[in-house]
């Protein structure tokens, strides 16, 4: 018979066994084995532990490395040409607030030891740093309020983001598509070819107040990246 509960974030499978044996049953009654106990931990758990570079607390083995029991959750799993270090990555100035947090201007430094200019899209919250808007550091403290009052869903929410963007980004070699260079763990961040002229929304809002029109090789652009995406 198994048994499951939760024990604080921790799944414990209990395991209990009672074997009666068919030839001398009626001599020598019920054999009962002890109790065995499996401590589990929560996937949400794990990716909580490893976006804080903590260890998991086993009752048995003290501390263990999440890269012991769940690597994919540091990501692991994925080729080491897009698991990018921090030290690897300088940051820059803040360029602008995706759908998921601050965009900012980096360098990096990528297999070849060249330091190329990439966007920094911050999947949790960081300082906007010196010079920012007000309404950026408002952006942040909020965010960072938020992330503080729970930490776990927050952690995984920005996890999954992530691997959506990863599953995407990665399938995607177009000319008009800035390309994927690869993931920060920590701070959690994907890194992408800096677009020079900055957001196309932004341009295309630019050419619509100044009553100009869009030449049609940039349409045909816009519609081939697009078809390719959907393709894609």
């Amino acid at each position: 018979m198994w048994q499951f509960f939760i024990r604080k974030s921790r799944i414990v499978i209990v395991f209990s066994f009672s074997v009666r044996s068919q030839t001398v049953a009626d001599i020598n009654g019920v054999t009962r084995l002890p109790k065995r106990v499996l401590h589990a931990f929560t996937v949400e758990e794990c990716i909580l532990r490893g976006h804080d570079g903590a260890a998991l607390k086993c009752p048995f083995h003290s501390d263990i490395s999440v890269v012991n029991i769940a690597p994919d959750t540091v990501f692991l799993d994925i080729s080491r040409d897009y698991l990018i270090q921090p030290g690897s990555v300088k940051r820059g100035k803040l360029i602008g607030r995706g759908a998921f947090g601050f965009v900012f201007k980096a360098g990096v430094k990528i297999s070849d030891a060249n330091v190329h200019d990439a966007a920094l899209k911050m999947l949790e919250p960081v300082e906007p740093g010196m010079g920012a808007r007000a309404t950026s550091v408002s952006a942040y403290k909020a965010a960072y309020t938020k992330w503080q009052r729970d930490p776990l869903q927050n952690a995984c929410r920005a996890y999954c983001t992530c691997r959506q963007e990863l599953n995407v980004l990665a399938s995607l070699q177009h000319s008009h598509i800035t390309a994927l260079l690869g993931v920060c763990p920590r701070p959690l961040a994907l890194l992408v070819e800096l677009a020079p002229l900055g957001a196309l929304n932004n341009l295309l809002s630019n050419y619509r107040r100044s009553g100009a029109r869009l030449h049609l090789s940039v349409i045909q652009d816009t519609a081939s990246q697009v078809a390719f995406y959907f393709r894609s």
